[in-house]
Order: C-alpha cells, then structure tokens, then sequence
C-alpha cells in the first residue's frame, strides 16, 4: 500500500499525529505517519508547515 510522508524542508523532521487531534513534527522518520494519500499530505504540509514540506511517497506494508 502506497502512503505520503511529510517532510519539513526547513528542519528536516516529519508530521505526526499528537494523539489529541493535532499534528507535531518529530525529528524521527520512524516515528512519522504516513498519510493515506497524496492530496492530505499535501495539505497536511500547507496548513501545519506553510507550504515548505515535502511529500515523500513511502510503500507501506499491509498488517
């Protein structure tokens, strides 16, 4: 299954759910979520990183 990381272009950490409805950036790729698609990514990345994130496609394996 195909998923989108984001990647702050500026710092260099990733999106990640805060587990109360928000989103923090962490400086661990493992401890980043993939989105399900391409368009929440890229939207993810304009409202919490300004625009300046970069969609990474990832595989991501099915559990």
């Amino acid at each position: 299954m195909r998923g989108y990381i984001v990647q702050d272009a500026e710092s260099g950490g990733f999106l990640a759910p805060d587990g109360e409805g928000g989103v923090v950036l962490v400086r661990m790729l493992v401890r980043a979520v993939p989105f399900a698609c391409e368009e929440s990514a890229s939207d993810a990345s304009a409202d919490h990183l300004d625009g300046c994130g970069v969609v990474i496609p990832v595989w991501v394996p099915e559990s």
